[in-house]
């Protein structure tokens, strides 16, 4: 668990703390830039970091319960499951949920664009899709300006142009979907969030593992 303890500092040791600023310590630096390279393979890993951005105030055990899913015995990857899902519909359906207040009173620097800058650590460009990913779907849940989304999506689509995560993101884009503290209360757009949370919930939290999916 090597890669998750390193994402955990970096939010919830460096972060939550001060702003991280690359250089400043090289050795938890490369740290930091072999855990966002591993993200691209490891979803597990990745959605325990997302999870964290949505909730800043998710504690060490259940940060942990998602990063190593895929070691879980069945009961305890429903566990997990469950977790991210629980996420997704305060993302998506309480309007009291507001991701942006959060990550701006919890972190000490715009969180996408610090996974944006830890990607150009990265050498391989197709290994900097997991740090683009998570820049592209916080920067959403954010409801970051357009051209600020927009360039995230473009970052994670010169690397892997056919990623789920972006073609969903890009969907979300296209059909105005927003989270649900920036939404307008619009009966039409709300069935359309809710559609778009099965969308973006099953490629954050279940479809990257066979056997798992919303109905269980």
């Amino acid at each position: 668990m090597e890669h998750a303890d390193a994402m955990w500092n970096l939010l919830d040791t460096t972060m939550r703390h001060h702003a991280w600023r690359l250089h400043d310590d090289e050795m938890r630096d490369r740290s930091y830039s072999e855990a966002a390279r591993a993200m691209t393979a490891d979803h597990a890993l990745y959605d325990a970091v997302v999870a964290k951005v949505i909730d800043p105030q998710l504690d060490h055990d259940r940060f942990m319960l998602l990063a190593g899913r895929p070691n879980l015995d069945p009961h305890a990857r429903l566990q997990a499951a469950d977790v991210m899902l629980d996420l997704m519909d305060k993302v998506m359906h309480q309007s009291s949920w507001n991701v942006r207040a959060r990550m701006q009173r919890y972190y000490y620097q715009d969180v996408p664009t610090a996974f944006m800058v830890l990607a150009a650590t990265i050498p391989e460009a197709a290994d900097r899709a997991g740090a683009y990913r998570a820049a592209a779907f916080c920067s959403w849940a954010a409801d970051d300006p357009a051209m600020v989304f927009k360039a995230h999506l473009d970052r994670l689509w010169e690397v892997t142009p056919g990623d789920q995560m972006r073609r969903a993101l890009s969907r979300a884009f296209a059909n105005n979907i927003l989270p649900a503290f920036a939404r307008p209360d619009d009966p039409d757009m709300a069935a359309r969030a809710r559609h778009a949370r099965e969308d973006l919930g099953d490629d954050v939290a279940l479809q990257r593992e066979p056997g798992m999916g919303v109905h269980r």
